[in-house]
C-alpha cells in the first residue's frame, strides 16, 4: 500500500490544485465584477456627456434669453423717458391754457363725486 509520505504527498499536491482552483474561481468573480464595474462606469460616462450637452444647451439659451430681456429693458426704458418728455412738454403747453390751468367749478367736482 501506499506509505504514509505518499500519502503527505497526495495531499499536499490535492491542497495545492484545490488552492489553485480556489484562486481560479477568486481570479474569475474578480474579473466578472471588474467587468461589470466597468460597464457602469461606462454608462454613468455616457450620461454625464448626455448631461453635459444639455447643460451646454440650456447655458446657450441662458445667454440669448438674458440677452433679449436686457433689449428690452432697454427699449422699455426708452420709450419709458420719451413717454415722461411727452408728458413734460404737454403740461407745458397746457399751462397756457385756462380751463386747465383753473380748478373745475364746485358743482362739477360734486357732480362727478356722485355714485353711479
Amino acid at each position: 500500500m501506499l506509505d504514509a509520505l505518499s500519502l503527505i504527498k497526495i495531499g499536499v499536491l490535492t491542497a495545492l490544485i484545490l488552492a489553485v482552483v480556489a484562486l481560479w474561481l477568486r481570479l474569475d468573480a474578480e474579473q466578472l465584477r471588474s467587468q461589470g464595474l466597468q460597464e457602469k462606469l461606462q454608462i454613468a460616462a455616457d450620461a454625464n456627456t448626455a448631461a453635459s450637452a444639455v447643460i451646454d444647451g440650456l447655458k446657450a439659451d441662458n445667454a440669448d434669453v438674458n440677452k433679449l430681456l436686457v433689449e428690452r429693458q432697454q427699449r422699455y426704458s426708452k420709450q419709458e423717458a420719451r413717454l415722461h418728455g411727452d408728458i413734460n412738454a404737454l403740461r407745458s403747453k397746457l399751462e397756457s391754457v385756462d380751463c386747465y390751468s383753473k380748478p373745475w367749478p364746485r358743482t362739477v367736482s360734486e357732480r362727478l363725486r356722485e355714485s353711479y
